[in-house]
């Protein structure tokens, strides 16, 4: 059991295994309707105006978090330029293929990657009309691991 599983286990439904990888896509939909996510960051006791504060100190945390895991497993983590990991866009896949054969990994982690590619995000912005904060859905670039 890994230390995030004993913090959280009270919360963990479940587990999966598979023979060879997982890739997980997915969103909290639970945080896209209409004031969904205006009423987390209120129970969170994140005023609006504080949102841009909010999201780089969480993100911070993942990175610290993955790094870690992946200093801990004694597994690279790489930041690549782009989506694509060379001009030759060799795909991530398949260079988590070539890390886990030059290093001999059979099971477990291989590597991490991150990279900065389009996503669905949250974002606070004025609003002229009514004057106040409100929590917009959009298209931009977000940080994946």
């Amino acid at each position: 059991m890994t230390s995030f599983e004993s913090v959280h286990q009270e919360a963990i439904l479940g587990s999966l295994t598979t023979f060879d990888r997982m890739i997980f896509k997915g969103y909290l939909t639970g945080l896209f309707p209409d004031g969904a996510f205006g009423r987390f960051l209120t129970r969170q006791g994140v005023l609006r105006k504080d949102f841009a504060t909010y999201v780089e100190k969480a993100t911070a945390k993942v990175k610290e978090h993955v790094q870690a895991l992946a200093a801990g497993a004694g597994r690279p983590y790489i930041y690549l330029e782009s989506a694509h990991t060379h001009a030759s866009e060799e795909s991530k896949e398949d260079l988590a293929h070539k890390i886990a054969e030059r290093d001999g990994v059979e099971e477990g982690l291989v590597c991490v990657l991150a990279v900065v590619e389009p996503c669905w995000s949250l974002q606070v912005r004025g609003n002229r009309e009514t004057k106040k904060l409100e929590v917009v859905r959009r298209r931009r670039k977000c940080l994946h691991f």
